[in-house]
């Protein structure tokens, strides 16, 4: 049986033998499949939330990172989001079986909301470990064009450090002891390097605001976004600081592991960014969130190229979150996907497209 998973660039990158002689094929970062399951990582979590049914607007759910089980009324600012998501899978005549796990986006109090979805394939499964969502495909008869399409209708809402700073609302505390997870070194997130730990150095402020921020610009001055490149491998902080330039994945790397060294907690965010109507498999980007003693974890996004969208306060409500931790468990050769196969290999492509983008009333 083979193993593929992947989080967001391009293809597989290495084959190495595992117990019982099955081949695993691994992305450990960036796979342009992650988008396309990303695809049905989204559309399931959709469904998961909507009970499995068009048109029903799922009852507030536990965020396992808040506590809480009821989402509060929105006051912020947000976005009401259309989107169809695509894949197309064409297997080999010898492929028997396809088993496929994806990571699934939930409702968040403050932060989104499942509304609908509409869908052409229902997974076998629906399971949760660790407080996060995956569903299970098994697929063992294949088409000629075996497409899975999605219709999703979700809120965006905004929420950043301004926000949280003013507003009680979408707040997410943890007690003390469930946040030493956020505080390790671990791989791509070098805390530490004595490349992370010199540069920590000269980044403490008079308080965890100011730290915060010195770490947020200095990511920003230092690395040069680019070049892309969707068969490069997954880098990490270490990579960024010594070449000085880097993806958002880089970006989010190392403002994550800066953090940490300052012993403030952080976690690497990924998921899609929803703000213009378009179709592209590019969506797929990676942020942080920092743990703030006032307000709870605060998302903050690093990457240099999205101008005006975000600032070290300010976050535009084009975010769409489906998971914050750096290496999975569930899904231990891919971040948001992962799937195998015997018999014959698979291809597949996707598409994910903004039907419509639409603000919302303040409440």
């Amino acid at each position: 049986m083979s193993w593929i998973g992947a989080f967001g660039r391009s293809r597989i990158l290495e084959k190495t033998e595992v117990p019982g002689g099955h081949k695993i094929m691994t992305n450990p970062c960036r796979c342009p499949a992650v988008r396309l399951l990303g695809v049905v990582v989204l559309a399931l979590a959709l469904l998961f939330t909507a009970g499995y049914s068009c048109g029903v607007e799922p009852p507030g759910q536990e965020d396992p990172r808040s506590g809480k089980n009821k989402q509060p009324a929105q006051s912020a600012t947000g976005n009401r989001v259309s989107v169809t998501l695509k894949l197309k899978i064409t297997a080999e005549p010898q492929t028997k079986l396809l088993v496929l796990d994806v990571q699934l986006p939930r409702s968040i109090p403050g932060r989104q909301k499942i509304i609908d979805i509409a869908y052409s394939t229902k997974p076998a499964s629906v399971f949760e470990k660790n407080g996060q969502s995956y569903a299970q495909f098994l697929i063992d008869q294949f088409p000629k064009d075996l497409v899975i399409a999605i219709d999703v209708n979700a809120e965006v809402y905004r929420y950043d450090y301004s926000i949280a700073s003013h507003s009680e609302k979408g707040r997410q505390f943890e007690h003390k002891g469930s946040l030493a997870q956020w505080l390790i070194h671990e791989q791509y997130l070098d805390k530490y390097s004595p490349l992370v730990q010199a540069a920590a150095k000269g980044l403490s402020g008079k308080d965890e605001e100011e730290t915060l921020r010195k770490c947020f610009d200095f990511v920003r001055k230092t690395l040069t976004f680019g070049p892309y490149d969707p068969n490069d491998p997954d880098h990490g902080a270490e990579w960024a600081l010594q070449q000085r330039k880097g993806v958002c994945t880089e970006f989010a790397d190392l403002f994550v592991a800066l953090c940490r060294a300052e012993g403030i907690p952080a976690r690497f965010c990924e998921g899609y960014l929803v703000g213009s109507p378009l179709v592209t498999p590019k969506h797929a980007h990676a942020w942080a969130e920092v743990y703030t003693q006032k307000y709870g974890w605060v998302p903050i996004d690093p990457s240099a190229y999205l101008g005006d969208v975000t600032k070290f306060a300010k976050m535009d409500p084009v975010y769409l979150l489906l998971n914050v931790e750096r290496r999975n468990g569930v899904l231990p050769y891919g971040h948001i996907w992962a799937y195998c196969y015997t018999g014959g290999p698979v291809k597949d492509e996707d598409e994910f497209r903004v039907n419509k983008l639409q603000k919302l009333q303040s409440k």
